[in-house]
């Protein structure tokens, strides 16, 4: 659980300290990659860490992801350019990826996620304000990590789910080639999307490139598990495992119309979003922004976690670590998608929405991203009280953009769910790691 805390901390600290980071390396075009890199790389590996859970020692498999997961923020602290902090980025959620592979206890994961996700801006907030500056933000992360490192080394029991099966069998079943086509699949789409209309242009050969080498590698990761995974073809029997994200205290014998219920938690995430939609304005007041977040936030929280749940109920026992690490690639896979979207809708928007309010002024482009990427600017100082309110609004109304893809996904899933079969779950939730 403190492990997941520790995740939902490390992505929101971010929120608060990537103004003081931009203005630190005065580097714009790589914003997307400060939230898309500790994503990116906790899908590029969950698989093969998956199935290493199913296999091996699943303590030291979870030290291991503690490592790397405190690697990335020291290097993130310490980095001397806008590049390096992407890497520590990425590292950092490589690491994630194995620390929440390791939760055993699915109906608490939503809560102590929340909590961190509530201390993470505070804590970065008061570090980019604060003499110790925006770095301070990565290394809190070394201290308490060291301060919890004798729990989960004393602590953790040293279970290991087939010790019964020779090594060499277990290192042969691991499907390298699938693995390796995964990452190059979200590396090319993230490379792709992250750099069009920003680094390259729409039209530039290496976006195009980029999206044609996504495109391949997708088709030959779908043809390559068709024809060697066995596991693929029964988990896609159960289509409803990897519908909706997360249940809640989850009581361990079930007897719950899962469907029904998921229905109404996507229309309260749905009615978040079309509020943020038509109410993110200059004018509304801080504290109806927090109560629409609220309301956001719990169709969130309250679905997080139903695929874990439903797969656990819906697939023989063997194949249970290998079906939460499906899970894993829908939420963190979704997560990096419509965090690289969303990125993408804004900064279009707001560069075509600033760029006009201030045609004719003599402002760069470079100038009008630093004023929508949050960092601190002079072109305020050189602009009338007017001018100012039209550049606020013209950024708050970019801002609006990105709720659309809240709304429009919210809906479809609505919908989808009512043809999907109703039934009734029983069982008992199985521990995959």
């Amino acid at each position: 659980m403190k492990a997941n805390q520790l995740g939902s901390r490390k992505k929101c600290t971010l929120t608060d300290v990537q103004s003081a980071v931009i203005e630190t390396f005065e580097d714009i075009s790589q914003l997307a990659w400060l939230g898309a890199g500790f994503t990116l790389g906790s899908v590029a590996v969950i698989l093969p860490y998956g199935a290493l859970y199913s296999m091996f020692s699943l303590k030291y498999l979870y030290i291991a992801g503690v490592v790397l997961f405190e690697l990335g923020p020291v290097l993130c602290g310490a980095a001397p350019s806008m590049s390096l902090l992407i890497v520590g980025r990425v590292i950092a959620g490589m690491g994630g990826t194995g620390l929440y592979l390791g939760g055993t206890y699915i109906s608490g994961i939503g809560f102590v996620w929340g909590v961190g996700a509530c201390l993470g801006p505070v804590i970065g907030g008061l570090f980019s304000v604060s003499k110790a500056t925006w770095r301070w933000g990565f290394y809190i992360k070394l201290v308490i990590g060291a301060a919890t490192a004798p729990i989960y080394i004393f602590n953790l029991p040293n279970v290991h789910p087939v010790r019964e099966i020779s090594l060499r069998y277990r290192v042969k079943s691991i499907d390298y080639v699938g693995s390796v086509l995964s990452s190059g699949l979200w590396v090319a789409f993230s490379l792709a999307f992250v750099f069009a209309g920003d680094a390259w242009r729409w039209q530039d050969g290496r976006t195009i490139a980029t999206i044609i080498v996504f495109g391949l590698l997708t088709i030959l990761y779908m043809v390559q598990q068709y024809i060697v995974s066995a596991l693929h073809r029964r988990l896609a029997r159960f289509p409803s495992i990897c519908f909706g994200r997360g249940r809640r205290f989850l009581q361990p014998s079930a007897l719950r119309p899962l469907i029904r219920h998921s229905t109404y938690r996507r229309i309260i995430i749905t009615v978040g979003g079309s509020l943020l939609y038509v109410y993110l304005k200059p004018e509304t007041p801080t504290a109806s922004i927090y109560g629409i977040s609220v309301v956001l936030a719990v169709g969130t929280g309250l679905t997080m976690q139903i695929g874990y749940a439903v797969a656990t109920l819906k697939v023989t026992p063997e194949d249970v670590a290998k079906s939460l690490s499906m899970q894993n690639v829908n939420q963190m896979g979704g997560t990096t998608i419509a965090l690289i979207i969303a990125v993408l809708v804004f900064e279009s928007a707001a560069v075509r929405n600033v760029s006009g309010v201030l045609e004719g002024k003599g402002f760069s482009d470079e100038q009008i991203r630093a004023v929508i990427a949050g960092a601190q600017s002079t072109l305020f100082e050189h602009l009338s009280n007017d001018m100012k309110m039209k550049v606020i609004l013209a950024i708050t109304e970019a801002m609006q953009t990105p709720f659309i893809l809240v709304i429009v996904s919210g809906a479809v899933v609505v919908v989808s769910s009512f043809a999907m079969k109703r039934e009734k779950l029983f069982g008992e939730i199985v521990a995959g790691g």
